[in-house]
C-alpha cells in the first residue's frame, strides 16, 4: 500500500529511524525528496520515450501492519504510529515511524540569495518510494496523426499527444514509478550572508530608535534608492 503524510492525512509526518539516527518530515514533496543518480536513462530507455520529468511523490511503499504504539520503542525495529506532541503546533500529531537504513550525505543549501540561504541536512533513505514520471518523446505530424485515430482523440488514458507552439509534436504519457532508495532534504536553518545580517540590524534598531516598523523586503528596496549609515555617536 501506498502511505501519503501531511495535513487532513492519516498520519501528519513520518521519521525513519536507524538506530539512533532519526530524520523526519511532514510531507515527501519535490522540494525534499531526490531521486537517484541519472534516475531517468533506464525508465526512457524502457517505455521508449527521449526524456523523463519528476512530477510528484505519490507516496512510500509499505508492505506490512502499522502496530498502534502508546510509546516510544524503537527497538522493535517494526513500523509503527504514535501520537506526539509537537511543540511549534502545539498540538498532537500522529507520526508514522518507520526503520530504514539512512545514510547521512551532508548539507545542501536551497533559496541562496544576496541576504543568505537555507541549511538542509541530506540523508539517503533505503526505502521504497513511489513517485509519478512524466515521459516526452518528439513525434512527426503524422505520428501525432495517426495517435489521434487510434486513440479517438489527442487523448488515451494518461498517454496524450500535443501540438507546441513552435510547431513540434510530442507525446506523452504519465507513469508511477517505484525506487528502492532516495535521499531526504530535512530544514536544519536560516544562514544570513553578511547584508543579510546588516538587513536584519537596521530593522530592529529602527524599531528601537524611531519607533517605526519596516520589514526586510521594503527595507531592501529603500537601499536601492539611498544609502542609509548609522550616524556617527559624539563623544
Amino acid at each position: 500500500m501506498i502511505i501519503k503524510t501531511g495535513t487532513l492525512k492519516e498520519f501528519n509526518g513520518i521519521k525513519f529511524y536507524d538506530g539512533e539516527i532519526i530524520t523526519k518530515t511532514r510531507n515527501l514533496n519535490k522540494e525534499n525528496v531526490i531521486l537517484p543518480d541519472k534516475w531517468w536513462e533506464e525508465i526512457t530507455d524502457k517505455y521508449g520515450y527521449t526524456k523523463a520529468y519528476f512530477v510528484q511523490v505519490r507516496g512510500i511503499e509499505l508492505n506490512e501492519n502499522i502496530r498502534n504504539a502508546r510509546k516510544l520503542n524503537i527497538e522493535k525495529n517494526d513500523v509503527f504510529s504514535l501520537s506526539e506532541y509537537d511543540e511549534p503546533s502545539r498540538e498532537k500529531e500522529k507520526i508514522l515511524y518507520i526503520p530504514a537504513k539512512l545514510e547521512p550525505q551532508g548539507t545542501i543549501r536551497k533559496m541562496e540569495s544576496k541576504k543568505g540561504y537555507w541549511l538542509y541536512e541530506k540523508n539517503l533513505v533505503i526505502f521504497p518510494i513511489v513517485v509519478n514520471v512524466e515521459l516526452w518523446k518528439e513525434v512527426t505530424k503524422e505520428q501525432a496523426d495517426n495517435y489521434c485515430k487510434e486513440w479517438g482523440g489527442t487523448r488515451n488514458g494518461t498517454k496524450f499527444v500535443k501540438r507546441l507552439d513552435d510547431g513540434r509534436y510530442v507525446c506523452m504519457d504519465t507513469i508511477e514509478v517505484t525506487f528502492p532508495y532516495f535521499s531526504l532534504l530535512t530544514y536544519k536553518e536560516s544562514v544570513k550572508s553578511d547584508y543579510g545580517q546588516r538587513l536584519k540590524t537596521m530593522v530592529k534598531t529602527i524599531k528601537e530608535k524611531a519607533g517605526i516598523h519596516i520589514d526586510e523586503y521594503s527595507l531592501e528596496k529603500l537601499l536601492e534608492v539611498y544609502d542609509i549609515t548609522p550616524k556617527k555617536q559624539e563623544d
